[in-house]
């Protein structure tokens, strides 16, 4: 998921990341502005998927989405 803030920066380390109701640990790659879903045990399910993001920067803002992906 791209994710990026011009401000202050995302405060990656509070990054939650939460695909099919299983939390997993959010990677951040700034120099590509991505956030990674890993979860060593993870398998997309076939047909949808759901992706929960929770993104806070380092004002204190935070950006929460929901999605679906089809697989």
């Amino acid at each position: 998921v791209r994710a990026f803030d011009l401000e202050t920066g995302l405060d990656f380390n509070k990054v939650v990341f939460v695909v099919n109701g299983v939390r997993g640990i959010p990677e951040y790659d700034p120099f590509g502005n991505v956030i990674r879903y890993h979860h060593p045990e993870f398998r997309p399910v076939r047909g949808e998927n759901v992706l929960e993001l929770r993104v806070p920067d380092r004002a204190g803002n935070v950006t929460e989405t929901r999605f679906t992906v089809r697989h």
